[in-house]
């Protein structure tokens, strides 16, 4: 009899220590874990952007997503992925048919919207996405909306074509981050904008006035920013400002045969060697490629004036080189002619006191036709955020991605239903029963 009742107080007290382990380890795990994501195209995991994003939120952040019963855990799902990185994203789900009240209060008259409550600005979105989202937050946290304007006048791309030499991607893409963009005609205006923070020059087809160079030239001087991306084979009205800054252009057009053995053009160069600068950081790791499409090059000065600050951002293979005749037949690099590689298609400037240029060889690559090509818009928004002093912002952004599944024949689905539901269980009833029967017996 007494060995019985030791026999019960001792399974008793394995019974609590077993209980007590799991309760402790599922507590530290609950506040410590760590997540680990095997899909192929990662698509259990924040992109490089929406993890800066959420980190670097200061002030508490509401996100309430109005759905119905069967559809919110899509939004819990995608919440949890930033609610990971930061303690300062409060999420809540409401059924707008059941919780009318709150769903009048935001003016919500259907299910799938998420309101994105931030310290100064409220943000509705219809569309449960990453991108979306992550779009959403800058803006509800952002202290004020910054201005992009666009320089006319002198044939630029312009944000307001929809063809494939348009910038109405690109316009978009800086709305959706909470940008305001607008044009500047410095033809009739006379001046840079007061309020302006980043100004843009994309591609200059006929050459500026005398006076709006120099109006330009004082917004930098004065502390401000300037995208400067210029064309091959066409003058350019600021190689004197660009000449004080530590740039000297050349008169050449890259060509690049590496690029036809991957599968692309002469004239549109694949690019792997980036800089070490903020905008371009996390290129190397991330084995990013861009298109260079239709570029010049250029170099810096052997001494830089004094004040100023060159990185080079982006470079051509050694194998390139800069045309400087290109309507001959036979393309191929004349040695004292041409330019050899590897060149700089792009660069990062500041001077001391002053403003700071993001300086690109080609204004093509921002374009409706190459910006959602390979990792370009990466690296136009990337440079723009920097210019806009959004360092945050400077990252690899989310990507379209489309989920991986797996299809289960009948046969395979009562399978896996039957190792899992009954054969796994079973197993571990039975061993019970075994052990139990067995310490019962002595």
């Amino acid at each position: 009899m007494k060995k019985k009742w030791q026999f019960y107080l001792h399974t008793f007290f394995i019974i609590i220590l077993t209980l007590g382990v799991v309760v402790f380890v599922n507590f530290i795990s609950h506040r410590h874990y760590k997540k680990i994501d095997f899909t192929q195209n990662k698509s259990h995991t924040l992109s490089d952007q929406s993890i800066q994003v959420a980190r670097n939120i200061q002030k508490e952040v509401k996100l309430i997503g109005f759905f119905k019963k069967q559809e919110k855990q899509i939004f819990l799902d995608l919440v949890d992925k930033y609610t990971y990185y930061t303690d300062k994203i409060k999420k809540q789900s409401s059924d707008p048919d059941v919780d009318v009240g709150l769903a009048e209060l935001h003016g919500i008259r259907k299910s799938g919207v998420i309101v994105v409550e931030g310290p100064k600005k409220t943000i509705k979105v219809e569309e449960i996405t990453e991108e979306v989202l992550t779009n959403a937050l800058i803006k509800a946290v952002a202290e004020k909306e910054k201005k992009f304007y666009f320089v006319t006048g002198h044939l630029e791309k312009s944000i307001q074509n929809k063809e494939g030499q348009g910038y109405t991607y690109l316009k978009k893409e800086l709305e959706d981050t909470g940008y305001a963009v607008n044009e500047v005609l410095l033809l009739k205006d006379g001046k840079v904008p007061e309020d302006c923070d980043v100004l843009v020059i994309a591609g200059e087809e006929k050459p500026y006035l005398r006076e709006e160079v120099e109006a330009i030239k004082m917004y930098v001087e004065k502390g401000g920013s300037l995208y400067l991306a210029l064309d091959p084979q066409k003058k350019t009205s600021f190689e004197k400002l660009l000449n004080e800054w530590g740039v000297t252009l050349h008169d050449d057009i890259i060509i690049d045969k590496e690029s036809r053995l991957l599968g692309g053009d002469f004239l549109i160069p694949l690019v792997f060697s980036y800089g070490e600068h903020e905008i371009s950081r996390d290129f190397k790791d991330k084995k990013v490629v861009t298109f260079f499409p239709l570029t010049r090059s250029f170099e810096v000065l052997p001494k830089l004036p004094e004040g100023v600050s060159f990185k080079f951002l982006a470079q051509t293979s050694a194998n390139a080189w800069g045309e400087t005749e290109p309507k001959n037949k036979k393309v191929e690099f004349n040695a004292g002619k041409d330019y050899p590689g590897p060149l700089s298609l792009a660069a990062a400037i500041e001077k001391e006191k002053q403003g700071k240029i993001v300086l690109f060889g080609t204004s093509h690559m921002a374009t409706n036709t190459f910006l959602y090509k390979l990792s370009n818009r990466d690296f136009i928004l990337n440079s723009l955020s920097w210019l806009a002093q959004d360092t945050n912002l400077v990252s690899i952004r989310p990507k379209k991605s489309n989920a991986s599944t797996m299809t289960l024949t009948p046969s395979q689905g009562k399978k896996i239903a039957a190792v899992t539901v009954f054969l796994i269980p079973l197993s571990i009833i039975l061993f019970g029963v075994f052990y139990w029967n067995r310490r019962r017996k002595k």
